[in-house]
């Protein structure tokens, strides 16, 4: 039996946010798990801040525009905190203690080094000159 209701092409063609709640706050763990950067938490929601629900998009641009590490810091452990406390997923146990430590790169030329793979492994990279440093081997806290 063909559906009673036919809507028209360009309603069909609706544009609705690819990633729910649970999607971003699991896109901020493994963004603190796998860097632990500032960096690397406010390239993360340039990138997602058009693809979220219209609720969160402006929360996700003012933290891309944050100026202070501390404070992107601070609030992505503080929203992924409170998403695991509501699912009941460790609830009390503070994040950092389960994702591992937080490290924040080192500074050349007075700017942070960015993360980037240099020949198969993780190196942070100076942008102003060629100067890059190894990862420390993280252990989890």
């Amino acid at each position: 039996m063909p559906n009673p209701i036919t809507l028209p092409r360009w309603l069909q063609r609706t544009t609705s946010a690819q990633y729910n709640s649970i999607d971003l706050t699991l896109m901020l763990a493994l963004s603190l798990k796998f860097h632990g950067t500032a960096a690397a938490i406010r390239q993360l929601a340039k990138d997602v801040r058009f693809k979220v629900c219209m609720e969160h998009q402006p929360k996700v641009k003012a933290l891309s525009r944050m100026e202070s590490d501390q404070a992107v810091l601070q609030c992505a452990v503080n929203i992924v905190q409170r998403v695991t406390d509501a699912l009941d997923i460790h609830p009390g146990v503070p994040v950092l203690a389960a994702l591992g430590r937080v490290v924040e790169p080192p500074k050349c030329h007075y700017q942070p080094m960015v993360l980037e793979s240099v020949d198969g492994a993780w190196a942070w990279r100076c942008g102003n000159c060629q100067r890059t440093e190894a990862v420390p081997e993280r252990v989890p806290a």
